[in-house]
């Protein structure tokens, strides 16, 4: 059994991190004391078991400051987590990307990385690192970055995977959340193996215009990254056409070692109480989960040229019933000219679970996919715009230089544009003339 561990980071990811285990505690029959009546053999993969068969989370949470581990200290699932794996630091880091990375992130890296070492060594084969954050804040911006990096250095060859959730404008606490996902981003091109990029406002409208809730919260945003986080890890947990890990997963949709990120769709949404009304087929949701509004990172990353995409069935989904589906879509869907066959996909016989009271019906089955797209490159291209803005009136640039070097702006920044080019190149199609020279003509 390939094993994963979690770690949570800052307010976003601890937050994130009990909408997920609450999910998989679900999915594996574990109830909020971690015991279990049956044994799944699947749940090894994220959960081990004490000599008293208690079911421990693979996780660790970390913030700067108490107050988002302290919920889940007094939470619901408080008897599920070991006290060690619940850490957290006396001061805030302010939304100073300076200061989580430099300042307080460097007074409790070591306890961090010695606390995930110490769940690495109670894996047998631990097959990757997920990481879940928000990239507008101090925390999970700043010690985010130089925890991945220290991972990395630490874990060699383990996939490290990122659930990271962007900036994106009206739905953003922080008003340094340019600064931060701008210096945080050559970390995620240069270090992390995969990044999945999650946007607050398109989670917001799809709880809001799908989903009937009438005024979303953070819970409900989190629930759904956690069907998604649910889906991606499906395959090494239960049963299905393949069994498919993060290796497996990053050498089939990962075409250059920096075009690692990937925007993540879901399908159906229905709300809850509308079960026996709507059972959309296989056909239904192989359409829905490609339509712009039923991405979780926004129009953008799904109106544009795919270079890979990775599209998981789960439930009541027989692997004949999907070929003629994804036939169709084939004809639709805009993949560069350059990859042959740029969709993989499979099902896991398990379907969702549904959580007691939350937004979500329960279905007999669903899909996910993850998108290699171009239009991540607009994504990138807006977060530039608002770091160029502030920056060139210098604000609030004062704050973070008295915690680190100035001159990693124009670094970072740089980096920034240069994955945007790249990815206005790979949209480019590459066209053979008659004279058998290649040329480059841009699809409009």
């Amino acid at each position: 059994m390939s094993e994963v561990i979690c770690v949570h980071v800052g307010q976003a990811g601890v937050q994130l991190g009990g909408a997920c285990w609450e999910l998989f505690c679900l999915e594996h029959g574990i109830d909020p004391a971690g015991s279990a009546e049956d044994h799944d053999s699947g749940s090894e993969v994220l959960f081990s078991t004490t000599k008293a068969g208690k079911r421990i989370p693979r996780s660790t949470f970390i913030d700067l400051e108490p107050m988002a581990v302290d919920q889940v200290r007094n939470g619901t699932h408080r008897e599920l987590f070991h006290p060690d794996q619940l850490l957290s630091a006396k001061d805030d880091s302010s939304g100073n990307f300076g200061r989580g990375f430099y300042g307080i992130g460097k007074q409790v890296i070591d306890e961090v990385c010695e606390n995930i070492r110490r769940l690495a060594e109670d894996c047998l084969t631990l097959q990757g690192l997920m990481i879940f954050h928000g990239a507008a804040g101090g925390c999970g911006a700043g010690f985010a970055s130089i925890l991945i990096e220290s991972l990395k250095r630490d874990f060699g060859k383990v996939a490290c995977v990122t659930q990271t959730v962007w900036p994106s404008e009206g739905q953003c606490s922080s008003v340094m959340a340019p600064y931060s996902a701008v210096l945080l981003l050559p970390t995620l091109m240069e270090t992390a193996d995969t990044c999945v990029l999650y946007s607050n406002t398109a989670m917001y409208d799809i709880c809001s215009q799908r989903l009937g809730v009438e005024q979303p919260t953070f819970q409900n945003i989190n629930r759904l990254v956690a069907q998604v986080t649910s889906s991606m890890l499906a395959p090494s947990r239960f049963d299905g056409s393949t069994r498919c890990n993060f290796g497996t997963f990053l050498s089939n949709t990962t075409p250059y070692p920096r075009m690692h990120f990937f925007a993540p769709s879901y399908a159906p949404f229905v709300p809850a109480g509308k079960v026996s009304a709507e059972q959309p087929s296989v056909g239904e949701m192989t359409v829905s989960v490609f339509e712009p509004s039923c991405s979780l990172l926004g129009p953008e990353a799904a109106s544009e040229k795919l270079m890979s995409c990775w599209l998981l069935y789960r439930g009541d989904v027989q692997p004949g019933e999907t070929v003629a589906p994804i036939g169709v879509m084939m004809r639709h869907l805009r993949f560069t000219d350059w990859v042959p066959s740029g969709l993989k996909h499979g099902v896991c016989y398990r379907a969702p679970a549904e959580v007691p009271g939350g937004d979500f019906a329960k279905m007999p089955r669903a899909c996910c996919a993850l998108s290699n797209s171009c239009g991540l490159g607009t994504v990138f291209s807006r977060t530039a715009d608002l770091f160029d803005k502030m920056y060139s009136k210098r604000a609030f640039v004062h704050w973070l230089v008295s915690e680190m070097p100035e001159g990693q702006f124009s670094e970072a920044r740089e980096s920034l544009e240069a994955m945007r080019r790249d990815y206005e190149e790979l949209a480019v199609d590459t066209m053979v003339d008659e004279g058998g020279e290649e040329s480059e003509e841009e699809d409009h």
